[in-house]
């Protein structure tokens, strides 16, 4: 299978072949599932959690990353040409995917890029078996950890190739002259902080714009809640032992050991009222999500 694989998957002949092939192959697996999160904010620890569950292929920020070796097709989808990502989903990730959810009932996948690059594509190819697990943690503390890990949208280099740009047209909380140089909010911080309230703002546009998919809400600290697990996980349909899923729940991976202080240079009030600025924007987009009593709501 893997020789057929290796072989079938080569070029644009054959890959559409392959595509159907495992395709195929796959038709026994009853739900694709997605995480979507903003990065640094336990998908590691959720990749870890769901990994112990049987017959569920668990896997995190797999080959192929839209981003990096795709970074121009990021550049040409920012500036409003989505054709070449789409077909570099349907060419190259939906193979992977094939790959790695065939034999088991239920794929996961935890990959930040999902709401924002494929997320729709997803819905188009799965449009019965698609979920998404919404992981969500405090803005700040997430603002944090990416510019300790110096992945800032549009100024390090990690940033610019892995992140949305806070310039793009697409974005849905538009407030690039705040953050261009000169601007009222010019430090990097500030992006990192737009990254979380734009990531936050594509979830509810996505739930808005795909009623029918199911969603299950986790906050990061609700990692460590036996409850809220097993209630997001199975609101998905995968069924899973609960005693063998409280050996894994409460054991935190990927931990960042940097100092939880902003930077010296943003103050408490100017970052008081960016936060405002993206959240009356956030507002715009749609409501707070209406979570059911079972898992509780993230603070935004």
């Amino acid at each position: 299978m893997e020789l057929a694989y290796n072989t079938l998957k080569r070029n644009m002949i054959t890959e559409p072949l392959a595509r159907w092939v495992f395709g195929r192959a796959c038709r026994n697996v009853e739900r694709y599932i997605f995480v979507a999160s903003t990065g640094r904010s336990g998908t590691t620890s959720t990749q870890r959690i769901l990994s112990v569950i049987d017959d569920l292929a668990s896997v995190h920020e797999p080959f192929p990353q839209l981003c990096n070796t795709h970074w121009p097709l990021l550049q040409q989808l920012e500036a409003g040409d989505e054709r070449p990502i789409r077909n570099a989903f349907s060419r190259k990730k939906l193979l992977e995917i094939y790959r790695a959810a065939r034999g088991h009932r239920w794929y996961v996948e935890s990959n930040y890029q999902f709401i924002h690059y494929f997320a729709d594509y997803a819905c188009e190819q799965f449009p019965r078996r698609l979920g998404v697990l919404h992981l969500s943690r405090d803005p700040i503390k997430v603002s944090l950890s990416h510019y300790n890990h110096e992945t800032v949208p549009g100024h390090t280099p990690v940033g610019i190739r892995r992140m949305p740009h806070y310039r793009a047209d697409r974005n849905l909380i538009q407030v690039a002259p705040l953050l261009e140089p000169g601007g009222r909010f010019e430090h990097p911080f500030f992006a990192i902080v737009w990254f979380w309230y734009e990531t936050e703002a594509r979830m509810r546009d996505f739930v808005r714009r795909h009623p029918d998919v199911p969603v299950s809400h986790l906050t990061t600290d609700q990692l460590n809640d036996l409850d809220a697990v097993y209630k997001a996980i199975t609101h998905l349909g995968i069924e899973v032992d609960r005693d063998k899923l409280a050996g894994a729940v409460g054991t935190r991976e990927n931990v960042s050991d940097s100092p939880a202080q902003v930077p010296q240079e943003v103050s408490n009030d100017e970052l008081r009222a960016f936060r405002n600025i993206c959240r009356a924007a956030l507002d715009r987009i749609g409501p707070p999500f209406d979570i059911s009593p079972q898992v509780d709501s993230p603070d935004a």
